[in-house]
């Protein structure tokens, strides 16, 4: 199978959803109550270290990341701690993307890096910055205003408002852990 039709899989469900109890998860853990959702305070929350890294080429052996990468994460075993870096040239919202990217790695417990690997990753990190109950409970009525209240990319914020889409449009009711997610953001409001 090549990257082209790697890309084109579609997760399966149970994948989905695992990544929306642990952005739940990671909401109560590291108290966050609003948006936008800030994946510096969660790094530094976590106790792992961050670097931004000029030229981040150069330095992508280490943890066996591609040129093309934004950014990476890995265990350092001296420090007992995650390592996540990242490119400070690039515009914040990429930046915002790519810290939730690798913190997606590390807490869906990636141990090397794949292309599916990297599909789950962004399918965490845009539901982690932008999840479809808030979406809902903000009342954005398209994927600019998806871009504003949540400070994610045009191309993210189009992503997050499909995905928005298909949940209002076939997922029935609001689920326990949907209720939860808007509950921790101190939206109590019910479809």
């Amino acid at each position: 199978m090549d990257n082209n039709e790697l890309v084109n899989i579609k997760l399966p469900q149970r994948i989905y959803t695992d990544i929306e109890h642990k952005a739940l998860a990671l909401y109560i853990e590291c108290s966050i109550t609003s948006t936008p959702i800030d994946p510096f305070k969660i790094i530094q929350q976590k106790g792992w270290i961050i670097k931004s890294v000029e030229g981040l080429s150069c330095v992508l052996g280490e943890c066996g990341a591609d040129e093309s990468s934004d950014g990476y994460s890995c265990y350092d075993p001296e420090r007992r701690t995650y390592i996540i870096a990242y490119d400070p040239g690039k515009p914040i919202a990429r930046i915002r993307f790519t810290l939730m990217h690798e913190i997606g790695h590390i807490d869906m417990g990636h141990f090397q890096e794949s292309d599916l690997a990297k599909k789950i990753a962004d399918a965490y990190a845009s539901y982690v910055l932008a999840p479809s109950p808030l979406i809902y409970a903000l009342k954005c009525e398209d994927y600019i205003d998806v871009a504003n209240c949540f400070n994610v990319s045009l191309e993210c914020a189009y992503y997050c408002f499909q995905r928005y889409l298909n949940w209002y449009n076939f997922s029935g009711n609001i689920k326990t852990h949907e209720q939860m997610i808007m509950e921790q953001f101190g939206l109590r409001e019910k479809r």
